[in-house]
């Protein structure tokens, strides 16, 4: 397969190297996470991420462009999530709504028909005698036959919380995936930059390259991404 890869001339990484010391339910679950914002992670991070901020010379290392995988690609590695054991075909239910604070539509997705039917009544603030109680809850749910992830996943991954459809199992199969079936050094996902809404580029470089690179003690955190420009391999 013709995978889409990126390069990057420097990576930032805030906080530190040793792998125990790495949050359970991080982004880019057991790899070491990097970006080309350190900055703006931080705010991102609410104190979740401290410490020093380094800096590497990336230019030699390529990365999977997860946001330029053909749908081909996805379900290719969804379906070795699945033989791996660490993903399941299930029913899912994903809730939407539009959130005022954050100015943006929102959804979670779940593997459970009637929680998240509560789950959208309480966003919805709808009760049972409402006469338009299922208009409004069904104008909030959608269902379709997707993935979820298995302990298995959860594990190798380092997550806390179950996951539930393709999009989320994905994010966690790809640094598993290109740690064992490419040559590449790790995972980049070209996220919208909006650290108001959480939201901002990222990486995520296996376990296995770190040996590859030299991380040295920044002189500068930039907030904004375009400090370095990202060239398509």
């Amino acid at each position: 397969m013709n995978l889409p890869t990126l390069t990057f001339d420097r990576l930032w990484h805030v906080g530190s190297f040793d792998p125990d010391e790495k949050r359970a339910g991080s982004f880019e679950g057991s790899c070491l996470s990097v970006s080309t914002c350190p900055g703006a992670w931080r705010k991102i991070a609410r104190g979740h991420v401290g410490g020093d901020c380094h800096v590497a010379d990336t230019s030699q290392i390529r990365f999977l462009d997860a946001h330029s995988l053909t749908e081909d690609g996805k379900e290719m590695i969804l379906a070795w999530g699945v033989k791996e054991g660490l993903a399941e075909p299930c029913p899912i239910w994903t809730v939407s709504y539009y959130d005022d604070e954050m100015d943006d539509e929102i959804f979670f997705q779940l593997d459970d028909e009637d929680l998240a039917k509560q789950e959208a009544a309480e966003i919805l603030d709808v009760d049972e005698d409402d006469p338009c109680y299922e208009q409004k809850i069904a104008s909030s749910i959608a269902f379709s036959d997707e993935h979820k992830g298995t302990l298995l996943l959860y594990e190798q991954a380092a997550q806390n919380l179950p996951i539930h459809g393709n999009g989320n199992v994905l994010d966690l199969l790809l640094p598993l995936w290109v740690e064992k079936e490419t040559d590449l050094a790790g995972v980049w996902w070209e996220d919208r930059f909006s650290p108001e809404t959480y939201s901002a580029p990222r990486g995520g470089i296996i376990p296995s390259c770190l040996s590859k690179l030299e991380f040295h003690l920044s002189a500068s955190e930039p907030y904004y991404p375009n400090e370095e420009e990202a060239v398509a391999a």
